[in-house]
């Protein structure tokens, strides 16, 4: 077949020139525009479809072949879901690691204070029971050890409860950034949850699986589990209202040393699978957070 920088006139198939050799077609010029997806179909010349014209980009917007053009019979993109917090939210995926160290290091001491105040639990039991009758008994030794062991580890608990958290907060409002879903549970709960009676049952948990689940969903990996965490954690504190319990009706020294020991176990189990999940929801977010690597070509 001839083409046009042949200087051959055109001839159609079928010609006497063609593969079949019947019939002929008239010669003339080749036409324009021919073997290109917009020219009419090869031997239909002339009877072609024309390609619709593309529709007028809005005044002032991307023109025709220009990037971010969109036709009015497009479909528009799909807005970004509203993140949490409104306007005044984060706006940025922040690290966590320094939170996490905080608080592994307080759970580490409050797990140690909780093993040695079963060790002094007898001592315990005798200034809890003093301390409720109001007797100062001069023939016993001052419970000094015990006393300062107890206000020690409820300020640990204190620290725990508030850098935890200040963790959750994080880690949340990361989530929200990676992810759109719909927490449960408001910001408040994040604090209040723990230590409000009757919901601090369930409503913890709440907030640590919605954030799991958002930060399992952005980073791919598997989610997590926290069942065993949870039951630790409620039987920890079934178990501390026993043991204080035991102390005053009627007072046992025997089954509140037991019940401070039992205690102390399940503590130390529950805050050893709660650092399994600060470490796995730090280290997926972390990875997020973390600023590219900037290659330098010729380095």
């Amino acid at each position: 077949m001839s083409t046009p920088s042949d200087g051959y006139p055109w001839v159609q198939p079928g010609g006497p020139n063609g593969s079949n050799g019947t019939g002929g077609a008239p010669a003339g010029p080749v036409p324009s525009g021919y073997g290109t997806p917009s020219s009419p179909s090869y031997g239909k010349y002339g009877q072609g479809t024309a390609l619709p014209v593309p529709p007028p980009a809005p005044a002032g917007g991307p023109q025709w072949g220009q990037p971010g053009y969109t036709s009015p019979q497009q479909p528009k993109p799909q807005q970004p879901p509203p993140q949490w917090g409104g306007a005044g939210g984060p706006t940025e995926v922040k690290p966590i690691g320094g939170l996490q160290t905080a608080l592994t290091a307080l759970s580490v001491l409050t797990a140690v204070g909780f093993v040695a105040a079963a060790g002094l639990a007898p001592n315990q039991h005798q200034m809890l029971k003093d301390a409720f009758n109001g007797v100062v008994s001069s023939t016993q030794p001052a419970p000094a050890g015990s006393q300062v062991l107890s206000s020690t580890v409820l300020l640990l608990e204190v620290c725990v409860w508030a850098v935890a958290s200040v963790w959750l907060t994080r880690a949340r409002q990361n989530a929200m950034l990676l992810t759109w879903y719909q927490p449960r549970r408001s910001e408040a709960w994040i604090w209040l949850s723990w230590i409000i009676p009757v919901v601090n049952f369930w409503f913890p948990k709440q907030v640590v699986d919605d954030v799991i689940a958002a930060t399992a969903q952005a980073s791919g990996r598997p989610r997590i589990g926290t069942g065993w965490w949870w039951t630790a954690w409620v039987t920890s504190t079934l178990l501390g209202s026993a043991s204080a319990a035991s102390t005053f009706f009627p007072p046992n020294p025997g089954l509140h040393t037991a019940l401070v020991a039992a205690e102390a176990v399940v503590v130390v189990i529950s805050l050893l699978l709660w650092l399994r999940i600060v470490r796995w929801v730090s280290a997926a977010q972390d990875e997020r957070a973390a600023p590219p690597t900037v290659v330098t070509l010729g380095q």
